[in-house]
């Protein structure tokens, strides 16, 4: 029995984290609508890297505010702007970027999942020097708006 027992508990110690940071990874997933609510915003995963990116506003989004001038005439439907986010094992999804579209600046950020509802917070330098966005949860099957604009495919990811 206690060869068993060794051999289960070897398997749990090479996959059992795997299988832990791969709940916890998905956990954050999910279309939820931004703080204002006139945009939906997709959070999804990619090779355990998360990015997030607008697959439906109520108005025309175009990036006015990007440092490069060519730049600042396109739509901004399905560009990811939080990208590069990383499960840190416990609670947080970390060392990613948030492109903020309303000043054309990138800023340094940590994701995670509070009461059902995605919290984002961007900053400069260290975490204090920032603030938080709090992103409501849609339901799994509920549609987006058919007002508005929508993304033409948002279920199939492009970095």
């Amino acid at each position: 029995m206690p060869k068993v027992f060794a051999f289960v508990a070897a398997i749990f110690a090479v996959f059992g984290p795997t299988w832990l940071f791969a709940d916890a990874d998905e956990s954050i997933v999910g279309r939820y609508w931004n703080p204002d609510r006139d945009a939906i915003v997709e959070i999804y995963s990619t090779d355990g890297v998360v990015f997030g990116r607008a697959i439906w506003s109520a108005e025309p989004m175009l990036d006015a505010e990007n440092p490069d001038p060519a730049l600042r005439s396109r739509d901004l439907l399905g560009v990811p702007f939080i990208t590069g986010f990383r499960f840190d094992g416990k609670d947080r999804w970390q060392d990613g970027r948030v492109y903020a579209p309303d000043n054309g600046r990138t800023y340094r950020g940590t994701l995670w999942v509070e009461d059902g509802a995605l919290k984002m917070r961007g900053f400069v330098g260290i975490s204090l020097l920032g603030r938080t966005a709090t992103f409501e949860r849609l339901a799994a099957n509920e549609p987006l708006p058919t007002n508005g604009f929508a993304m033409d495919r948002p279920e199939h990811p492009e970095n």
